[in-house]
């Protein structure tokens, strides 16, 4: 068997609940996002097989650009109590390395038990990859959701100016203009921090030894079709 790697377009990120609670300072959420070493969370919990990312969408999507780099706040007011980590469906071993980092900058954390029960502060979230994203950021932070409840797997928005310029990017009817309202969004998540966004994984395929390789792009949903016709 042999290990095949190309570029992955889905996201693993920390969401931070940033409306009420501990993360609603945002002092506190820099404090998270600064304390997060993104090349020991690819060597450790993804092997090595990933990508670091400061955006929202994954490198390998080109059009949408890096986020800025967020420096540790001169003044962090500690948290009254550890801060509640729900893991959703992340491996133990990206759990265990996140929550190290964040304590070995000062940040306590407990991690929910099997990821049920009560408040929390922080989740860690992934996004579907190619080609929903990062068209994701549409259901996750627009205008629709701007001021109802908090539903589903994260804090439904509440904040207008993000929502305003996913909005121009829903009237954006030129593919070409798009790249400017990424550079918009992103640039209010950078202020705003409601995720953390850590890293994307390969894409990866097995394949048994003497086929040869398929061709994998960054589309998670898709794959070379005649790669195994081309080994008759």
């Amino acid at each position: 068997m042999r290990v095949v790697a190309a570029a992955g377009s889905s996201v693993w990120h920390l969401a931070l609940r940033f409306d009420r609670g501990p993360r609603a300072d945002l002092a506190l959420r820099q404090a998270v996002a600064a304390a997060v070493d993104r090349d020991e969370l690819v060597r450790v919990a993804a092997f090595g097989f990933g990508a670091g990312t400061r955006g929202y969408a994954a490198p390998s999507v080109v059009d949408w650009p890096q986020g800025a780099g967020v420096a540790t706040p001169e003044k962090v007011p500690p948290p009254a109590a550890p801060l509640r980590l729900h893991p959703g469906s992340a491996d133990p071993l990206l759990v265990t390395t996140l929550v190290a980092q964040l304590q070995r900058r000062g940040l306590p954390v407990t991690v929910l038990a099997g990821g049920n029960g009560g408040e929390w502060e922080l989740r860690l979230e992934r996004t579907h990859g190619v080609p929903y994203d990062p068209f994701t950021v549409v259901e996750r932070f627009g205008a629709a959701v701007v001021g109802t409840a908090s539903s589903g797997s994260s804090d439904a928005p509440r904040d207008v100016e993000l929502a305003a310029a996913i909005d121009g990017l829903l009237g954006a009817a030129d593919p070409a203009t798009w790249p400017q309202h990424y550079a918009r969004i992103q640039a209010r998540l950078d202020q705003l921090l409601p995720i953390v966004p850590l890293f994307a994984p390969a894409r990866l395929a097995v394949v048994r030894a003497g086929l040869p390789v398929p061709q994998l792009d960054h589309d998670l949903y898709r794959l070379d079709a005649g790669w195994l016709s081309r080994a008759r």
